[in-house]
């Protein structure tokens, strides 16, 4: 009786064994902490790329878009109701042509010249510049411009569009057209017309190498952008 009681105490320990071992985890299951991800060499960077959709401004007064609500202005330097001829102008060998103006409101987005004459090449340019207006124009021009830029080889009968790099808000300005260059000597210049812009009370005087002159009129026009009003 003794050796039966014994045998069934054995299978009974042996069977609680057996259970106990279905129940315990899966000892090959790996723990993924921080570390491992971040040495893992199988992650995927994500592309950063931004594809560029900017188009390019069309600035001619006809074709300029609005901006939703906001819109655009023109401030000509020539009288387009005067019958004056308008004629190229020779900066060489060293004349400037300066326009005085004073704005209410809006931003200079750009300067555009319908057409240059450079006498059938395309060598020499000029030097486009702002000025912040002070008390004269010799007084001005002794100062440090607030933004220019330097054109060369200027292809003839060419359009040229100059956008100042730094804000031409509402204020007194001269733009300045000087330091013309032109290896040849061919001759590089401005279309003008003999009658300045004056019925625009934002055009307020022209200057022909630093002198007042009521016949300068640049066939050019500034392109003013005019912010929605909050």
């Amino acid at each position: 009786m003794k050796k039966i009681l014994a045998i069934m105490l054995v299978l009974a320990m042996a069977l609680a064994f057996a259970a106990c071992n279905q129940e315990q985890p899966n000892d090959s299951t790996e723990d993924t902490t921080v570390a491992d991800v971040e040495n893992d060499d199988t992650t995927v960077e994500e592309d950063t790329t931004v594809e560029d959709t900017t188009e390019e401004l069309d600035l001619t007064p006809e074709t300029i878009p609005s901006n939703n609500n906001d819109g655009y202005d023109f401030l000509y330097m020539r009288d387009r109701n005067s019958s004056a001829a308008t004629n190229p102008l020779n900066l060489l060998p060293s004349k400037e042509v300066g326009v005085h103006i004073k704005l209410e409101e809006g931003i200079v987005e750009a300067v555009c010249f319908e057409e240059i004459p450079n006498w059938g090449d395309a060598i020499g340019g000029f030097t486009l510049s702002f000025y912040a207006w002070n008390t004269d124009y010799k007084t001005t021009v002794a100062g440090t411009p607030i933004c220019e830029q330097v054109f060369e080889n200027i292809p003839d009968a060419s359009e040229l569009v100059y956008t100042p790099s730094a804000e031409i808000g509402p204020g007194e300005y001269l733009f300045l057209i000087h330091n013309p260059v032109d290896e040849k000597n061919s001759g590089i210049g401005i279309y003008n017309q003999q009658a300045s812009n004056l019925a625009d009370s934002r055009f307020v005087e022209g200057f022909l190498n630093g002198k007042s002159n009521a016949k300068v009129g640049p066939n050019a026009y500034f392109v003013i952008y005019l912010p929605e009003q909050e």
